[in-house]
């Protein structure tokens, strides 16, 4: 009996000192949202980088509780209950981890943007956000040592004015890119700012003494969000490259927000742009939409984006679509990995949206180069896509528009051939029904007039497969 009493004593010592642990590393963790927060309104970069290097007194208490905790579980043999408070504590260090590193994220960005024009009261809204976080972290940690379920589940009840807050700074960013897209970049960075405040949020609320709170999530906004996308994408559509010839953009991001932003921007620049959030999806949208250049995400839910770009590179089909990596990875290490795997480019995350649009261009260079403005020649033929003029042996072509578009198909991808059902959709477009013999029509009239002062047929029908040319 004694024996039993003295281990029990020693279990409770040994979790008490790790409890203090937790405390102190809750403690550091509030200072650097505070203070990372405090370096965005005050555009104090030397503060934000004091944020950054404390970050890594946070992994090491992490650190600390994780070797401890699993030497309690080794020297003490705790009973089943124990066991769940012990791994509870290493859930919670994880938690606090990863919220320090948020803060440093913050105060990275923070860092970039004391050399960018501030966005009205933005920061000043932030800050507020973050100081709602980091009462609601402290309250969090004053509940698990309490054992205070009420407290916990008020902190809960919290969130949803966390929530409310990201999605009301969240309309505030993409109005002011709307009406300014000089401002993109900085709103961009406060926009990721205010996602890490949210998320940093999110493990506030996870624990109590006997293990993990209930992990129900209110999204509140979520659905209104969701909802503004087809309007933003509306409003945001450009005229640089119009009309069903536009380019195809397959968007695969899990992040909805980042997503909706992204969206926006790239159908401003005349893309039409097609969107998935998770891998799985985007595997099976490439085969739909024969998209002109995928921006893939590496972190993705159940299929990562590294993956997604293996399986698309070893494929005949879709080797040569361009890919465009967006990753917060930026040792060589991973660049190395996901260019090695077949990415055509890697841009690392903090990005500017407007070099982002730029390296999607330079991709179309490649793939579709009528689309940028470059001059298209094939054997005696050149079709200039800015005069909307096409010459065969230097003698003007009259051509319909219809012709045009096909033509310009082609002579983008010489020798390829090309079903009628691709020719559908890459000319009329997915959104138009029409009878696939409706093509055969058109290659008529464009071999009429290709050939409308003399010449061979260029064009090449393929039985049972397409049209080509040459």
């Amino acid at each position: 009996m004694n024996n039993e009493r003295h281990i029990t004593t020693a279990f409770d010592r040994d979790l008490e000192a790790i409890q203090a642990m937790i405390m102190k590393m809750g403690g550091l963790v509030e200072a650097a949202i505070s203070q990372s927060a405090l370096a965005l309104e005050a555009r104090d970069e030397e503060l934000a980088d004091q944020v950054r290097k404390a970050d890594k007194a946070i992994d090491a208490l992490e650190e600390l509780i994780n070797t401890e905790s699993a030497r309690l579980i080794a020297l003490r043999g705790p009973n089943a209950s124990d066991l769940r408070t012990v791994l509870t504590v290493m859930k919670i260090a994880a938690s606090l981890e990863r919220c320090g590193d948020y803060a440093k994220n913050l105060a990275k960005r923070s860092s970039v943007l004391v050399q960018i024009p501030p966005i009205g009261g933005s920061a000043g809204s932030i800050r507020r956000m973050a100081k709602e976080v980091e009462l609601m972290l402290k309250d969090a940690l004053d509940a698990y040592i309490q054992r205070d379920a009420q407290l916990a589940h008020d902190v809960r009840q919290r969130d949803r004015d966390v929530d409310q807050m990201y999605n009301a700074l969240f309309r505030e960013f993409l109005t002011h890119m709307m009406e300014d897209p000089r401002k993109i970049t900085a709103c961009m960075h406060l926009h990721f700012i205010a996602k890490n405040i949210e998320r940093s949020g999110r493990p506030c609320h996870r624990h109590r003494r006997t293990g993990d709170l209930p992990r129900h999530r209110l999204h509140a906004g979520r659905g209104a969000a969701e909802g503004r996308h087809h309007l933003l994408r509306t409003a945001g559509r450009g005229e640089v490259m119009a009309g069903n010839a536009q380019p195809i953009v397959l968007l695969v991001e899990d992040e909805a927000a980042q997503r909706e932003v992204l969206s926006y921007n790239l159908e401003a620049e005349g893309f039409r742009v097609t969107t998935a959030c998770n891998g799985e999806e985007a595997l099976m949208l490439v085969d739909e939409v024969s998209p002109d250049v995928i921006v893939l995400d590496w972190m993705l839910p159940n299929v990562s984006g590294i993956e997604v770009c293996r399986q698309l590179k070893t494929r005949a089909d879709t080797r040569n679509v361009p890919i465009i990596m967006l990753s917060a990875r930026s040792e060589e290490v991973d660049r190395v990995r996901g260019l090695e795997t077949g990415a055509d480019d890697y841009v690392i995350k903090p990005y500017s949206v407007v070099e982002l649009m730029a390296r999607v261009r330079t991709q179309l260079r490649r793939t579709r180069p009528s689309t940028v403005g470059i001059v298209l020649d094939y054997d005696d033929i050149r079709l200039d896509p800015e005069s909307h003029k096409v010459f065969r042996a230097d003698k003007v072509l009259k051509l319909g528009p219809t012709e045009f578009r096909l033509l310009t198909t082609f002579m983008e991808k010489p020798g390829r051939v090309w079903s009628r059902e691709q020719l559908l959709d890459r000319v009329w477009g997915r959104d138009i029904y029409v009878d696939t013999r409706t093509v055969d029509v058109h290659i008529g009239r464009l071999r009429k007039a290709l050939c409308q002062f003399g010449g061979e047929d260029p064009l090449r029908t393929v039985r049972g497969a397409g049209y080509a040319l040459g």
